[in-house]
Formats: structure tokens, sequence, C-alpha cells
């Protein structure tokens, strides 16, 4: 789970709304299929850019990983 400064620092970096963020955190963790298709998920609904989605989820994914215990 993002914490609140990521969720904060996410919504302000990408212009999305903070419940879309945590939404879509969630399903960037769960996501099982392509990551074609996460990409192509994240450009439609959100309306961006393929360069736009793929920064998004790599920076959904490096804060995540903040998150882990060592």
């Amino acid at each position: 789970m993002l914490s609140s400064w990521d969720q904060t620092r996410l919504s302000q970096a990408f212009g999305v709304d903070l419940r879309a963020v945590v939404s879509d955190a969630l399903i960037v963790t769960q996501w099982h299929a392509p990551a074609d298709d996460l990409l192509a998920f994240l450009e439609q609904k959100h309306r961006w850019t393929a360069a736009t989605a793929y920064r998004y989820v790599r920076t959904l994914r490096r804060a995540e990983l903040r998150q882990l215990p060592d």
C-alpha cells in the first residue's frame, strides 16, 4: 500500500485524483495480464500517452517497493 505522502505526490505529478491513485496502485499490484495491456488500460482511463502511462506505472511500482519491509 502506498503511503499518503506517495499518494499525494503521484496525484500532483500526474494530475490524478487521490482515489484514482489508490485504485490504480491496487490494479497495478494485482495485474497479471501482459504489461502492454496494463499500459493500454491506463492510457484509456486517464487519456494519457503511452509514455505517461509507463512513467506512472514505473513511479507507482517504485513507491510500492519503498513500502516493503527490509
